[in-house]
């Protein structure tokens, strides 16, 4: 983390590819056109990952998913960016747990075993 802040951007040891690299706000500029922006919070309406996914997502467009580093507590980070704010738990998760339901919802959906 000390480089990326230095150095505004991390680099592959044995090539040229970029691993890292600061980008510039508002993030919002960085994010696919016509996207689905969406956050996970512990104090929002508890859904089915799954169920939401298939009836919020129109087919093609893509998601994006804050996904906060702490179980409890603020989320005010995403406030300004996100379309919806769901639950996916009735208890905390931590931001590993979150991450795992997620790619487990998008694997049902689109049907990877």
């Amino acid at each position: 983390m000390v480089q990326l802040l230095h150095k505004l951007s991390i680099m592959s040891v044995n090539g040229n590819d970029r691993l890292l690299k600061v980008i510039k706000n508002p993030i919002t500029d960085h994010l696919p056109t016509n996207c689905k922006k969406i956050c996970f919070s512990y104090d929002a309406p508890t859904v089915h990952l799954q169920t939401w996914a298939r009836e919020a997502l129109q087919p093609g467009q893509s998601l994006v998913v804050a996904i906060g580093a702490f179980a409890h507590g603020v989320d005010d980070f995403s406030d300004s960016y996100v379309d919806e704010k769901i639950g996916v738990s009735e208890y905390p998760l931590s931001a590993s747990v979150a991450c795992g339901k997620l790619c487990c919802a998008m694997e049902d959906i689109w049907g990877i075993l």
